[in-house]
Order: structure tokens, then C-alpha cells, then sequence
């Protein structure tokens, strides 16, 4: 791969701006939203854990144990973030390397893609350097989660690919996830930045995530782009402003 990117093709990709992103959001809503993901995982694990105290080896049932913590752990933060959230999000700011969060949440999401038997692979277009981020890294690595969540749903179990990608370009760093699962109708592509819009059929989704995510992105400087194609797939990209970004040799670390 390159070690940057120079020039990001835009065209036919929807963005959401900041005017769909300001729409009311309700604290009841968002919570529900939050628990539900990570409700789904913690399932998962208990199911794990009760075949592993049936037989299975130790080492599955110990490495079950350790990722109920890690969830409840996170369902803690953003809860106690959301008690905060009522007009508007704020942000307790720290740079942190990307590559770390990015690795954070794909751990969280790990037990609905070994259910839904989907792949995840990262990948970096830099080259020996990280990049730093200066946000908010309980928002920014929920809003990953989400994005993680909405792709494996999207996906055929056994044939599911989740690509995540960091990457710079010239007016700063974007973080990439690019699934090859149903795509999106132009029709619902118009129309998903709309809060409580969803293209889901079960009663469970609130179609709140890509809200959320924009709400997020915009208190970041930033945005949330989408790029779909039905029966193709789908890449959804968080982009951070370079005020935000910072490259770093791995040598000076």
C-alpha cells in the first residue's frame, strides 16, 4: 500500500452534514441503542461460557470471562457519558494513537462476528508511523462499534468480509469500514442520516446509529461519509480534520 493517501474520490458517496445531525436525539433512545449492541454480545459470551463449563477447554472459558468484562466495561462508560448527553455531547479531549483504539473496538466486536462467523481484517496505509488523533476515544471507538455492528448485520455468515481501514489524506486522516454485504437502495442511502430511519425489519433497531455517529464527528470537526452499492456493499468512513491528526515515526516512539 501507498503511505499516505493523496486524493480521496468523493463522487457518488452521500454526505451527512451537520443539520440532519442536530436533530433531537433522545437520552432513552440512545441508551437503548447502546445497551442493545452490547446486550448482543454479552449473550453470545454467556452461551460460550455455558458450553465451555460443559466440556469445552478452560482457556475458552477464561477468555469468555475476560471479554464480559471488557463489554460491561464499555456499557459502564458510555452510560455514564450519556448521562451528559442531553442537547449536545461533551468531549474529554486526549490524543490517542489510532491504531490502538481501532484495535479496542474490533476486540469489543469480536464476539458478534465469531457469531455471525463474518472476518475483520485492519490494515494501515502508513508506513512505519502511527497517527495520533487528539478526541474523545469513548465516543469515537463507540461510534466504531456501530459502524462494526450495522456491517456484520449486513453480511452472509461464512461469506462476510469487514475491512477496516486507517488512512491520511491531505486535509487530514479518515478511519474506514468497508463491508461486501447487502449495499444500501439509493432510495435509503437519501435517507439514512434521518434519526430513528432504518432499513432493518426487526422491531429492535432504533436506527439511531449513523445519527449518533455524525453527532459525534461533527463535535469532532469532522465527518461521516457513506458509499453503497446494492448487492455490492458498503463503506462508511469517519473523517478527522488535520487540526486533529498527527503522524508519528515509530522510531521517535
Amino acid at each position: 500500500m501507498e503511505r499516505g493517501v493523496k486524493e480521496v474520490n468523493l463522487k457518488g458517496c452521500m454526505t451527512i452534514g451537520p443539520k440532519e445531525a442536530s436533530a433531537a436525539l433522545s437520552v432513552t433512545s440512545i441508551v437503548n441503542h447502546s445497551i442493545k449492541n452490547e446486550m448482543n454480545k454479552i449473550q453470545y459470551l454467556a452461551d460460550q461460557l455455558k458450553k465451555a463449563l460443559g466440556g469445552l477447554p478452560y482457556d475458552t472459558a477464561s477468555q469468555s470471562v475476560d471479554e464480559l468484562y471488557r463489554i460491561t466495561n464499555h456499557v459502564q462508560e458510555m452510560v455514564n457519558k450519556i448521562r451528559q448527553f442531553s442537547s449536545d455531547l461533551i468531549l474529554h479531549e486526549e490524543a490517542v494513537e489510532m491504531d490502538m483504539l481501532v484495535d479496542e473496538a474490533l476486540l469489543l466486536i469480536q464476539p458478534y462476528a465469531e457469531q455471525h462467523r463474518v472476518s475483520m481484517v485492519k490494515c494501515s496505509d502508513l508506513q512505519q508511523q502511527k497517527l495520533i488523533v487528539h478526541c474523545d476515544s469513548i465516543y469515537v471507538k463507540d461510534c466504531m462499534v456501530n459502524l462494526c455492528f450495522n456491517a456484520i448485520e449486513a453480511m452472509k455468515p461464512d461469506m462476510g468480509l469487514l475491512q477496516v481501514r486507517i488512512a491520511t489524506y491531505k486535509k487530514g486522516a479518515l478511519i474506514e469500514f468497508r463491508d461486501n454485504g447487502t449495499g444500501i437502495l439509493p432510495a435509503d442511502l437519501a435517507r439514512i442520516q434521518e434519526p430513528f430511519y432504518t432499513t432493518k425489519k426487526k422491531s429492535t433497531h432504533f436506527g439511531l446509529g449513523l445519527s449518533y455517529c455524525q453527532q459525534v464527528m461533527t463535535k469532532h470537526d469532522g465527518q461521516l461519509k457513506v458509499e453503497s452499492q446494492f448487492g455490492v456493499g458498503t463503506s462508511v468512513a469517519l473523517y478527522f480534520p488535520k487540526s486533529r491528526t498527527r503522524r508519528v515515526d515509530l522510531k521517535d516512539k
